[in-house]
């Protein structure tokens, strides 16, 4: 197993196989495809597994040419080739590696970072050299955007798929304030915030469709912001987040004409008072 750790980049490693390893000495599994989505700017945690003991692991981004993304042998990280977009935003998860965890954390995530990723595992299982391919593609997922006008009522929108579904939004930058939760096939208002109370609702017929949005009467100033649809049902959970822009600019103009339109009736109101002193 040696000569493998000395094969710094993933294809070469694959077109010098077949020559290098005799393979009754060689047990080699593919692992089907798991699609893992990420959202835009969070940490993701893309997974792979192996069995077996001193471990080579070799993270690649085959979608864009097989760069290197992370790599680990002789029990230390190993990252002097690793591609620059990656720098300072990879690792894994160390105290678990001797368990069998080759999963790799990717913090901060770029549209580009979307792709089709490779998790290349190399043991010693007893007298035989054991090799691991785990195929990850990772979508990234990026926030929704809403607009809404102040004072009217909006939909936040949120689906999912499943049954027996619970369901609980968070205002993101409000320090994850509760909005509003369904569960137990009724909504729970005694869990939200107080400024949400009677505010936020879920559209009920719906909600056995996949639908998760919330409604939110007489949209405030500080509502606006990044929100959080948390899903989870037998098929398992899901997050989504929406970012909340409040439209107050009709408004402020509407005041602005009305403003304007009262100076405009004082001012001729004074004109026809000081007529009617300089008459007399």
């Amino acid at each position: 197993i040696y000569y493998l750790h000395t094969f710094t980049y993933f294809s070469c490693f694959l077109s010098y196989l077949p020559e290098v390893l005799n393979v009754d000495d060689v047990s080699l599994s593919v692992v089907a495809d798991t699609e893992v989505s990420c959202i835009f700017m969070e940490s993701c945690m893309l997974p792979c597994s192996y069995g077996g003991s001193d471990v080579v692991i070799h993270w690649i981004q085959v979608s864009t040419g097989d760069i290197n993304v992370h790599s680990f042998y002789h029990n230390k990280d190993q990252l002097e080739r690793q591609n620059q977009r990656f720098r300072g935003r990879t690792s894994l998860f160390n105290d678990r590696i001797s368990t069998g965890n080759a999963s790799l954390q990717l913090t901060k995530v770029e549209v580009q970072d979307e792709g089709k990723y490779k998790c290349y595992t190399s043991t010693i299982d007893g007298n035989k050299d054991k090799l691991n391919f785990f195929d990850v593609y990772l979508l990234v997922v990026s926030d929704t955007e809403v607009s809404c006008v102040y004072m009217e009522n909006c939909t936040l929108p949120c689906s999912y798929e499943g049954a027996d579904v619970v369901i609980h939004w968070h205002q993101v930058s409000a320090g994850n304030l509760p909005v509003h939760s369904f569960f137990h096939n009724q909504d729970q208002p005694e869990n939200s915030a107080q400024r949400f109370r009677g505010r936020a609702s879920t559209f009920k017929d719906q909600i056995s469709r996949g639908n998760a949005s919330v409604l939110l009467t007489g949209v405030k100033v500080q509502d606006e912001g990044r929100y959080k649809c948390y899903t989870s049902t037998i098929n398992g959970n899901k997050e989504s987040f929406i970012n909340l822009k409040i439209d107050v600019v009709i408004h402020i103009c509407l005041f602005y004409l009305y403003a304007k339109y009262l100076s405009a009736i004082c001012i001729h109101l004074c004109q026809e008072a000081l007529c009617e002193f300089c008459f007399w």
